[in-house]
């Protein structure tokens, strides 16, 4: 029934997360290098990682940093992925063109490879042949960033007084609990003063749909469309979340 379906849908994200290898079956899935590559090791259920890859968009970033053992299982996952015709998508600033050749042909085998010519580019297959697109340079603006180190027991404080001036303030945390244990510092002085400070907080310790109504909450509050009206004397703070999918 229509009625059920946001409660169908949050059953089954939840039974996606809960097990690494059946992430790969939602729509979009957020996961680790080491997991896509678990696919072509010989480990228990790595044929529901691949069975459920052969229906994906495949988009791997940083492929550049990987060390020699695990560039030998992309080219691997690469090999696995080109046979099925699943479309890969490899991102990186800094791939020296060897590698790239590399994982280019590790897809393709048999491909016609050019010679480099062109950086910064774009490059993508077409049937048997390499295409590269020359992109061109542009020179982003320098923001200017101050930096200011201060102890860990003035940021609650600071962070206060900040939101008092009308001033939007995010607090990013290493860890859940620590962000936590800031939050509850942040709320307790907060009432204790009596302030009209609104205090929030996101992390991944929430059940999906808990997080869910988090995460819509704080992008209504903080997104590009929000205004200084909507924005103004509010703390957020966080820690590392990946953006969960939405229908």
């Amino acid at each position: 029934r229509k009625s059920d379906l946001p409660t169908s849908q949050n059953s089954l994200a939840e039974w996606i997360g809960d097990k690494t290898k059946r992430a790969f079956f939602a729509h979009v899935a957020v996961v680790t290098v080491d997991q896509l590559e678990l696919c072509v090791l010989n480990n228990r259920h790595s044929f529901l990682r691949a069975a459920a890859l052969s229906n994906q968009v495949v988009v791997i970033d940083e492929v550049h940093a990987y060390d020699a053992y695990m560039s030998e299982l992309l080219a691997q996952l690469l090999g696995f992925l080109g046979q099925l015709n699943v479309p890969v998508v490899l991102l990186s600033a800094t791939l020296p063109p060897v590698v790239k050749h590399r994982l280019i042909t590790a897809y393709k085998p048999s491909i016609d490879y050019p010679a480099e010519s062109a950086y910064p580019a774009i490059t993508w297959t077409e049937k048997n042949r390499v295409c590269v697109q020359k992109l061109t340079e542009q020179k982003a603006p320098i923001p200017r960033i101050e930096i200011e180190t201060i102890k860990d027991n003035a940021v609650t404080e600071l962070a206060i007084q900040f939101a008092q001036q009308d001033r939007c303030v995010c607090i990013i945390c290493n860890t859940v609990s620590s962000a936590q244990k800031r939050y509850n510092a942040l709320l307790e002085k907060v009432e204790r003063e009596n302030s009209q400070v609104n205090v929030n907080i996101i992390h991944a310790r929430y059940t999906y749909s808990d997080r869910k109504e988090k995460e819509k909450y704080v992008c209504e509050l903080y997104d590009k469309n929000s205004t200084y009206d909507v924005r103004k004397g509010t703390i957020l703070v966080a820690t590392q979340v990946h953006h969960s999918s939405s229908s």
